[in-house]
Order: structure tokens, then sequence, then C-alpha cells
């Protein structure tokens, strides 16, 4: 991490030199007090001074660390050995002191001093000199008090003091190193027994720790492979405050070539002792390693089989790993720690690219959170920021939960606080990552109490009563039941209670309400015994209970239901299966259709809702053979109940409807029409059947439209004969002042609900017959594209027109409108529904539109023809020509009204006159439509495309 590197020079082969240390502090060598020296005095020491000023002789030296006694004539040797090695010193101008705890006197210059030392040890004229030195510094260094001297900080001959001790520079010198090294090493373990015992000492008194500080940041390594191997040897039998010691100071000691080595052993310690995690975690972190052994060190990585003991951890048993012991470590280490907490944060918000975070820094942020405290809030912040930003993606919080089960167990509580509130927060982004931890959460801890946790946690949400929030938990249920029912249904108790509060959701929510408990009933279902199936009974039971029930509420609640256990019993893909009735899930599912068919046909609301519903099963589902054939067979009905032949165009017979004549409008296939929409004798029958038929007209039609589409991939060639052809209306004449006095009550309630189904009628067909040009559909040829263009654009016109009638009429003659659609919610993609009228919104889109064309074409401007012919008309243009046309206009396009321009001071104070009733300001927003407006069928987006098409389609 980021947070753990240490600084590394960028030259490992020039190293610094350990700076002046202070031998008095327990981390750092000291400088001591300086002696005053002469040079020619040094190059004249002897080594029998030194013998004289120690112990007497230099047999007594090596008897001494030998053993009790005196060795004879090795004592003979090894005392000329000693006198070669003082000798060559002196002439480097070394003095080895003779007294005291007083350390040798070394030369000004370092470097010219190490060169003297190398240029004689590489003699070949005495290729012993060699051995013979190395033997003797052995041999003087076995007295431990003489060991201590050239270990710590040497005197300047000078008088000042100098930072480095008389072994240090001697392992810079290039023939002696190799052996150097391992003469240290090999004296390391002797004082292996004073480790505890040194616990609090100055470095000055601690030899083990005097030895390793040698070691660290050496200019180069003659031979650092046998160095790292015989460094690893020695590791491994430390005592655990010298190993620690030693771990942390790697990076400072090997080589650059060598990592590979110590990884290994390192890995090899971590499985066989968890108290050297912390300092091999900071090791790992300062060496430089390749990919390969990086995919080795992963955070969070295969469990220790070796390592794991038994631990209680608030009353748990907990299986501790190398991972967990990590953690453990990394926790303690930053508790009631807020500057180190606080640091560690800062870093990570300082992290702006995903390719840098890596696991452990979502468990930082988890350790900092689960230790409570004033930094959970910024610790949530973060988190949150991180997933909007898109820093954290759901392969780390895999990573980090899935696979991990005995490493996660003990922060289960802080996960389920984290996904709480990120399925609190108000971006969608926080959401998603909050419904994906809940996700892996139940499927990684499969025991009952886990998951009873994280289903209550769900279940809070959904009481919430805020709408994203149940929103989101909702879904995050629906993804638990789609792809793990069965081990939900054991535990189904937990959620069921849902049920009971069913009144409380909105008709959104209670679709995936019953989504979730419909794919419990499913799974309950294909199993016989009685614990399974209760939940399908109870599910059932309740359908049918709010089916049947008087209440409209209620009514609409069954339906949905209803239809969405139909999608699921009906799927295509669902088990063919059978229950305690023999009955299979399809003949399970006509009967639930059948039932809320039945129900529905008493209230035209909810029947409306009825093929709604279907609607949007056909196109969210893909259903078994028998169930479309039931849906298309009632979707055929649409014909004889609302359709009537024509005779060359012409109605056969013209019968007026309770006093009113009627007329064919807007006929956009003129002769050629086999057929009309009989809007109004349904509307003045007698009999009222036929007369609330008009409010499912919408919604039947929309399920015909998406029968034929599904059967007839993607086309709707067999209705297209719907798009262009008429509709009976009352009229034109009637809605001049002098014939609408004339009117009764009633009359005039079927002129203006005629217009009011004409207008739902004209939003039905172009959200159905847009998804012909919308979308890519290869049975429809370029020349029926065009076609279906050029009658859209029309009905669009046709729209705007009739809806500035209806809303004239209805200044004249206030009523309220029935319903046509029983709630907003847009089944087939974003609906066209807002404060602004449709034909006001159309109307300043073409304004803006020609706006900025004339900003960029000079020969758009009106002002470049002062006729006219050369500007771009806009749609309130061709509409003001529509009702300007005669007769023959009124079959093709318009009824004959007259449309001008009012003042804003007109349109503010207007009266409706009913002698002036013929003059409709189409450009104006129809306010009185507006209070009604959700009564309307909703247009869909796709249908508003049409403003996109080409400048030559407009002008049709």
């Amino acid at each position: 991490m980021v947070f753990l590197k240490r600084t590394i020079p960028a030259n490992p082969k020039k190293r610094p030199a350990t700076p002046s240390e202070n031998i008095h502090s327990p981390v750092a060598v000291a400088s001591v007090a300086t002696l005053g020296s002469d040079r020619h005095r040094n190059a004249t020491f002897s080594a029998a001074a030194v013998a004289a000023a120690t112990t007497g002789s230099v047999g007594g030296i090596v008897g001494n660390a030998k053993g009790k006694g005196v060795r004879g004539t090795e004592g003979d040797d090894e005392e000329q050995d000693v006198s070669v090695m003082v000798s060559l010193l002196a002439e480097a101008g070394c003095t080895l002191r003779v007294s005291g705890d007083t350390p040798p006197s070394l030369p000004a210059d370092s470097h010219k001093f190490r060169r003297h030392i190398d240029t004689r040890l590489s003699s070949v004229e005495d290729p012993s000199i060699v051995p013979r030195f190395l033997s003797g510094f052995s041999s003087y260094i076995q007295s431990p008090q003489n060991f201590r001297r050239v270990l710590i900080p040497a005197n300047h001959d000078s008088g000042s003091s100098w930072g480095e001790s008389l072994v240090r520079v001697l392992l810079l010198v290039a023939p002696i190193q190799s052996q150097m090294l391992n003469l240290l090493l090999e004296k390391l373990p002797e004082h292996f027994n004073a480790d505890a015992a040194c616990v609090g000492r100055s470095l000055k008194d601690d030899i083990a720790r005097l030895i390793v500080n040698q070691l660290r940041w050496l200019d180069f390594l003659v031979d650092s492979g046998s160095f790292v191997e015989k460094l690893m040897e020695v590791l491994s039998i430390s005592p655990p405050g010298l190993k620690k010691e030693l771990i942390g100071s790697l990076p400072e000691i090997i080589g650059d070539k060598c990592h590979s080595t110590v990884v290994s052993a390192l890995e090899k310690m971590l499985l066989e002792d968890s108290d050297v995690i912390v300092p091999v975690l900071d090791s790992f972190t300062a060496l430089n390693l390749d990919e390969q052994l990086q995919e080795q060190l992963k955070f969070v990585g295969v469990m220790d089989p070796y390592s794991v003991r038994n631990n209680k951890f608030k009353g748990k048993f907990s299986a501790q790993s190398t991972e967990v012991s990590i953690l453990d470590a990394l926790r303690s280490s930053l508790r009631f720690k807020n500057i180190l907490c606080e640091a560690v944060l800062k870093v990570l918000k300082s992290i702006d690219q995903p390719r840098n975070h890596k696991v452990i820094d979502l468990w930082f942020l988890m350790l900092i959170y689960k230790n409570g405290g004033s930094l959970q809030k910024d610790t949530q912040k973060i988190l949150k920021k991180k997933i909007v930003d898109g820093c954290f993606c759901e392969a780390l919080f895999d990573q980090c939960i899935a696979g991990n089960q005995e490493l996660v167990k003990d922060y289960f509580p802080s996960f389920v606080s984290l996904s709480e509130y990120l399925l609190t927060c108000k971006e969608k982004q926080a959401r998603k990552f909050g419904i994906h931890l809940y996700t892996l959460l139940f499927v990684e801890f499969k025991d009952t109490y886990s998951r009873q946790e994280v289903l209550g946690a769900l279940v809070t949400h959904i009481g919430s009563g805020i709408a994203h929030e149940v929103c989101s938990a909702l879904e995050t249920l629906i993804l638990l039941t789609m792809r793990y029912t069965e081990d939900l249904i054991p535990i189904s108790s937990h959620i069921s209670g849902i049920l009971d509060y069913l009144e409380c959701f909105q008709e959104d929510n209670l679709h995936k309400v019953y989504e979730v408990f419909s794919r419990l009933a499913l799974a309950a279902r294909s199993r016989a015994e009685t614990i399974r199936s209760s939940i399908a009974n109870e599910v059932l039971m309740i359908i049918r209970k709010q089916v049947s029930n008087a209440d409209m509420m209620y009514r609409k609640m069954g339906v949905i239901g209803a239809l969405k256990v139909v999608s699921t019993l009906g799927d295509v893909n669902a088990p063919l299966s059978f229950f305690s009735s023999q009955k299979s899930n399809s003949d399970d599912a006509l009967e639930l259709l059948q039932m809320s068919l039945d129900s529905c046909k008493l209230v035209p609301l909810t029947l409306i809702l009825f093929y709604d519903e279907l609607v949007a099963l056909l196109e969210g589902s893909v259903l078994k053979p028998e169930i479309i054939e039931w849906i298309g067979k009632h979707a055929s009905e649409f014909e004889p109940m609302f359709l009537s032949d024509l005779e060359g165009g012409q109605l056969p017979l013209s019968v007026p409807c309770d006093g009113i004549e009627g007329e064919l409008w807007i006929n956009l296939d003129g002769d050629a029409s086999p057929i009309v929409l009989k809007i109004l004798p349904l509307l003045s029958s007698s009999l009222q059947q036929q007369s609330d038929s008009l409010q499912i007209l919408p919604s039947q039609f929309l399920l015909l439209s998406v029968v034929e589409r599904l059967s007839n991939q993607g086309s709707l060639g067999g209705i297209d004969a719907l798009l262009g052809c008429p509709l009976h209306l009352p009229s034109p004449r009637y809605l001049s002042g002098v014939h609408w006095k004339k009117l009764t009550e009633k009359q005039k309630h079927i002129v203006c609900f005629s217009l009011f189904y004409a207008v739902n009628w004209i939003r039905e067909l172009l959200n159905a017959f847009s998804s012909q040009v919308v979308d890519k559909i290869e049975n429809v040829t370029p020349n029926t594209k065009e076609e279906t263009v050029k009658k859209l654009l029309k009905r669009l016109r046709n729209l705007v027109v009739m809806e500035s009638i209806l809303d004239a009429f209805l200044k004249a003659c206030p009523l309220s409108l029935p319903e046509v659609c029983c709630y907003s919610r847009d089944q087939f993609g974003p609906i066209f529904r807002g404060k602004k009228s449709s034909e006001r919104v159309l109307s300043e889109d073409i304004l803006a539109k020609k706006k900025k064309k004339q900003k960029t074409d000079p020969s758009a401007s009106g002002n470049s023809c002062p006729y006219g012919k050369l500007r771009q008309p806009t749609i309130i243009d061709a509409l003001k020509k529509a009702v300007q046309a005669s007769q023959e206009g009124l079959n093709e396009g318009s009824p004959r009204f007259l449309s001008r321009e009012k003042t804003p001071q007109r349109a503010e104070h207007c009266t409706i006159d009913v002698d002036e009733i013929e003059v409709v300001d189409i450009s104006a927003e129809p306010k009185i439509l507006e209070a009604q407006r959700s009564k309307f069928r909703p247009l869909n987006v796709d249908s508003l495309s049409l403003l996109s098409f080409s400048e030559r389609c407009l002008l049709c």
C-alpha cells in the first residue's frame, strides 16, 4: 500500500552511509567521546601492546573464547594472525584501543583507509594475507569486549566522532566482505540467549542488534545470493524480538536480485508463526516484487490449514488464519489512534484511479469502520464517494468476501451495516453496490443466523417508506429469489410478513413484492412437503381474496398479483411440476387468468388494468404456447366489438344515434378503407356494457397490437388498416355555436365523450405503430415504413387539433372524463406526461428547430423570401392550413375550424361564448384537459421520435 511504502534510495548499488547515531537511544547508535591520537603513534601500535592491555596475551584472548584454558601451539598461530591484522590496520591509520570500552580510532579519510586495506589484501605477492587477516580478526573478536568495540561507532583521529564502526568500514572492502558477513552471521546466535534480557537496553549494549545494524544499506554486495541464504538460515532460528528486527530490516539489507528467496522464506515463516505478520507485511510492501511474486502475495489468499487455531471472539468459534491474524494486528494498531486512521483515510482519498486500489484498501476502511468512533461517518462517505466515482468496482468486493468466510466472519455485522448505509443513499450507483454486497453476504454465509440478519435488514429497508430505499431492497430480494430460491424457502417466514402490508406499496413496488413471492411459490410447488407448500398456498389464497374483493384497491392488487404468478407459472422455462391437485403449472395459470378476467369484466377500470398487465406479461416473459393461445383468443374479440365494415369508403347506412348524426372523421385511406371505428354508435347505445366498452378500447387495442407484433416477427402488417381507418364520430356541424346550442345536455356529453375516446384511440395508435419506424424490423419494407411515417405524422396533427377542440368544448360543457388508464406506470419505456400538453411540446420543439436552422442557414430565414415560400413550415403552420381546408380536408386531416392567434391579454381573459365556439386556438395550452390529463392514455417517448424524421416527411 502507498501508506506502507518506505523510502528507498534510487540506486541500491550506492546505498547511503549510516548517519551518526545516539548510543544512549534504544533505536540508534550514539557518538562516543573521541580520544585524541597521533598518526605516528598509530603506525607503531603493536599487537603485543594490544595483548598486554587486554588479557595479557593473545593466547589468553583465544583461550577465553575457545575454552577455559590456552590452546598452546594453536594459540601462537592465532597470536601471529592477530599481529598481522593489527599491523595491517595500523598501516592504514587505524588504532585499536587497549583499555576500557573505547572504540577504535579511524583516520579522517575513510575512502583512503578502505583503499589501502583493499590494496594490501588484494596483493598477489602474499596470497595468505587475506586468511591470516580474517583469522586474526576472528580471534580478536572472541572477546565480547573487543567485539563490542568494533561494532560501535569509531572515533575520528582528529578528535571528532565518526558514525561508522570498524566492522562497517571493513564490510565495504570487497576482498573480505563475504567472509566478514559470514563471520558476523555466525556470531549472531551466540547472543540469542540475551534477547529477552536486552529488552529496554540501548543499542550499544545489545550485541545482536549491533550486528544487524552493520548490515543495513551496504553500498554493494559481492555475493548477495550466498549472503541472503545464510541470513535466512539465521533468521529462521532467531528469537521473536530479534526475528522481528531482522524481518523489518530486510529491505535495507538484501540486494535487488534475491527477493524471490526472501519472499519464499517469509511465506514459510507466516505459515509457522503468526507473530511476525506485521513486520513481514511491512517488508513485502517495501520489496520490489515482479508480477509472479505479486500474484503469490495477494492479500486475500488460500487459507493455511497448518496455521489454523481455535479462538473465541465475542463468544463465537473462529478459525484463525494468516489473513485473520493480519487483520487483527492491523486493527489493533489502528484502534484508538485517530491520527493514524485519519492519515490512512487521507491517503485513500488521494487515490483516484481504480487500478491503483487493492483489496487491502477496502479492508482498511472496514477496520476503521469496525473500530467505531467519530471516524465511522467519514469512512462511510469515503466508501460512497469511491463507489460513485467508479474507483471501487464490484470485483474488489468479490475478492474481499467471496470464498473468505473465516476472514469476514468477525466483520459480518460491519459489512451488513455498510450495506444498510449504501442502500439508503440517493445515488443509484451506491445502491447498486449495496444490493451486490447484500447478495454476496447471503451467498457466502450459509448459516441460518447470518441469512436471517440479511433478510431482517432488507425487511427494515422495505418498511422505511422511502421510495428509492424500498425499491432497492425489493430488487435485492428479487435477485435472491431468482438465484437462491431453494435457500430462501426454509427461512421465508422472515419475509412473509410483507404480505400483510401490501396496501402500503405503490404499484411499481407491488409488482416486485409479488414477483418475490411468486418465485418462492413456484419453487415450493415443486416439493410435496407441507412446509414448502405453505407459502404457495398462502400466496394463492391472498390473490383469490383480493381479486374477488369489492374494494377497487384490493381488486387491483389481486390482478397484479395474479398476473405476476401467471408470469412465473406460465414461463416457458418453468418446470412442469404437479401439486396435490394434480394440476400442471399451465393449468393453474390459465385458471388464474380466467378467474381474474371474470372478476374484471364487471368493472371497466379493472379490465383496463387486466389488459395492461397482460401486455406487460407478453413483453416481459416468454410464455408457454397454451398461455399465448388463451391471450390471443381474447385479443381477437377486438374486431367484432369495435369495428364495422364500410362500402366504398362510406357508411352503408346513416342512422342517427340519440338524435345525433354521425360522419366519418380523419379517414387517411379514403375510399380504400374497408373498416371504421364505431365510437358514436357504441357511446349512444342503450346497452351499458357497450357504452362502457369504449373505456377499454385503447388498452384492448394495445393488447391486440402486442399479440400481432409478437406473432408476426415484430410487424403490424396484419392490422395496418387500423392506422388509416376513419372514426365514426358526431357530425362536425354540431361543433358550431348554432348547432351546439340546440343539443341537449346528454347529446353534448356524447359529443365530448366521442372526442375524448377518439383522442385516446389516436394516442394508442401512435404508441403501437411508432414501433414500425423506430425499431429495425426485417419484414417491414422501406416503402411501407415511409408510408407509415406519413400516416403517423398526420395522426399527430389529428391529435393536436382534436385535443384543442375537446378543450374548447369542455369549457362550454364542464364534465368529468372517464378513466382509460389506471395509473401512469410506463410498461414499455418512458412515457410522455408532464405539465405541458403534448401539442404544446410538439409546437415548441418544432419552433426551436426552426430558430436553430434560421441561425445557421440564411436561406431558411423568413426574411430571405418575403412570400415565405422558402421558409421552413412548422407543424402549427401545417395544422392551420389543415383547419382551413374544405370538407375534403375534413376527410383527410381535421374538421373545419378557424384558428387565429390571440393576444396575450385575450388569452388570459378569454371567456367562452357558444356563438364563437368554432374559433379554436390550437397553439394555446389546453388548460382544461391538463386538469384531467391523468385519465388519458400516455404517449410513449418512442412515438415522439417521429419529429426527428426528414423535412420532406414533415411537409406531407
